[in-house]
């Protein structure tokens, strides 16, 4: 059974690596595709780009290093895009803490900023000159003098909910 497939698209070719199979034998089957694609009288002269799809296999970067590499020794190729149906526990990590609701019942005095990742469930007290920044929506429970800023890295979908009536800005992504 064979360990890499290539597929053809509309928007090129790809290549699939099976998560069971070694990376060795993923290399040298890669390196033996390019050549019998390189040898082809149809495609001289073309272009090709490839996109990889590892499914399960999560590459590092000295695999994709050597993988590059394979590709250098065949100029008319090119790796366009990297696919993974897994994702580095970094990844997922900064993931989860960007979708998980905090809770966060402090006083922010006068000259205070806290930031926070993700959406905000604020029981606290936002005193004047004080901020609340938040990547994602702000619930607030508390009272709130000061300013409150949701959807701080760009997010316009972002929102604030409760009782900001005596605050001295709402702010929302960029607005």
């Amino acid at each position: 059974m064979p360990s890499v497939i290539l597929k053809g698209h509309k928007e090129g070719y790809e290549f699939i690596l099976k998560d069971v199979s070694s990376f060795n034998e993923i290399k040298k089957e890669i390196d033996e595709i390019l050549k019998k694609v390189q040898n082809e009288k149809t495609s001289k002269g073309d272009k090709l780009t490839f996109a990889l799809n590892t499914g399960n296999r999560l590459l590092n970067q000295e695999q994709l290093t050597e993988i590059e590499e394979i590709f250098e020794n065949y100029p008319r190729f090119s790796i366009r895009k990297l696919n993974a149906d897994v994702l580095s526990k970094k990844s997922f990590l900064e993931f989860l803490d960007n979708r998980t609701i905090h809770l966060c019942c402090e006083i922010i005095r006068n000259g205070q900023i806290k930031e926070m990742n993700g959406d905000v469930l604020f029981c606290g007290s936002v005193h004047k000159g004080g901020i609340l920044k938040a990547t994602g929506s702000i619930f607030v429970l508390g009272s709130v003098e000061g300013v409150i800023h949701a959807g701080a890295k760009n997010d316009a979908l972002a929102v604030v909910c409760g009782n900001v009536a005596h605050a001295q800005q709402v702010r929302i992504a960029d607005l």
